[in-house]
């Protein structure tokens, strides 16, 4: 192309949906911010790695950047996220009543059916794709502190959650019950800790993370407070900084028709230091995962 014709332009949209760093004079001078978006074909490409839930037999992807004026971005995979809220669950710091974090239990459940549940909109479930709305729920706050959630789904699966307040920790148990007539293999749940309310964490780096096993940990710009968590059983601890959250994803066993399957985890916060001390701690004492 001729020079003047946008070419410089259109290479720096394609690099900052790849993740380049946003710079500040992205943003005209006067506006609040800046949007990039770019559909990307998906033939040949290998979906094991991505990090977000993309449908598997996707054939392309729609991918979002938006800077605003200082600087800061926020990437999207397939559009604008629209958070469901009934999953949602706010876990407030024993140091800071106003500084929270926010865990979805579970974000996602797979199966062999597909993506079962999304507490999100923008990628289709096996329901969507079906044409059947799940209806807004609330969680139920029981005499003992403790919060418990349930959901049908059309097909009979029944899946809940029951979030425990201890003095130091938080449980978190995660069921899912089998009403269909048909076996269920592959069972996982995406279970996210998001960190943006939770002050001093809100970092979007790796170096302020730690993946033990099966835990993922996280400490404040100061290095004195961590936020951890960790579940059981596990299919694959990880840690997404651009959002930022943390992960430490559940997996269950097959579960025949009639039957529950279980996995347990834990939020724990923990000021000092040595990490890794307090971690085995945990295991020994909640999850026994060595």
């Amino acid at each position: 192309g001729e020079t003047g014709e946008g070419k410089s332009l259109i290479l720096s949209a394609i690099t900052l949906l790849l993740g380049a760093r946003a710079q500040k004079g992205l943003v005209r001078r006067g506006a609040t911010g800046a949007v990039v978006e770019g559909r990307f074909r998906l033939q040949g490409v290998d979906l094991s790695e991505v990090t977000d839930p993309v449908a598997a037999d996707a054939e392309e992807v729609c991918l979002r950047r938006v800077v605003v004026a200082d600087g800061a971005s926020r990437a999207y995979l397939d559009g604008a996220l629209v958070p469901q809220r009934d999953t949602k669950v706010s876990i407030f710091t024993p140091w800071d009543p106003h500084s929270y974090a926010v865990v979805d239990v579970p974000e996602a459940i797979w199966s062999n059916l597909g993506l079962t549940y999304l507490a999100h909109t923008h990628i289709p479930t096996i329901w969507d794709k079906q044409g059947k709305t799940l209806e807004p729920l609330e969680w139920q706050l029981n005499e003992d502190g403790s919060l418990v959630f349930e959901r049908k789904l059309p097909n009979g699966i029944i899946f809940g959650s029951r979030v425990t307040p201890e003095k130091k920790i938080v449980k978190v148990n995660l069921w899912i019950r089998n009403g269909s007539l048909e076996k269920l293999t592959g069972l996982r749940a995406q279970v996210c800790v998001m960190l943006k309310g939770l002050s001093g964490f809100n970092q979007r780096i790796h170096a302020n993370k730690v993946i033990d096993g099966s835990w993922v940990a996280c400490r404040d710009a100061d290095g004195q407070r961590w936020i951890i968590t960790g579940w059981e059983p596990l299919h694959r601890p990880w840690e997404n900084p651009p959002v930022p959250c943390l992960h430490a994803d559940p997996s269950f066993p097959d579960c025949l028709p009639g039957k529950t399957v279980q996995a347990k985890g834990i939020i724990a916060f923990h000021e000092g230091k040595g990490i890794r001390q307090q971690i085995a701690k945990l295991k020994a004492l909640y999850l026994n995962r060595q």
